[in-house]
């Protein structure tokens, strides 16, 4: 997953990806991000997250998000 991001003054500082699945959240490691300019952040999951199984057509997320710290 791709994100461009940028740090707010008050506000969250690091930034990062996750994946739903089975009800259940598998969150990327969050990555800091500056407060002068957005910078890109890549979060990625070689294999799926639930089982360590490698990703097929059937078994892709349904739902991708973004978190903030």
């Amino acid at each position: 997953m791709k994100q461009i991001a940028q740090a707010g003054t008050v506000g969250p500082q690091a930034t990062g990806g996750f994946l739903r699945m089975g009800g259940v959240n598998h969150d990327a490691p969050p990555v800091s991000v500056p407060a002068l300019a957005p910078r890109s952040v890549y979060s990625t999951w070689a294999l799926n997250p639930a089982d360590s199984s490698v990703w097929t057509s059937v078994t892709l997320p349904a739902e991708v998000g973004i978190l903030s710290a």
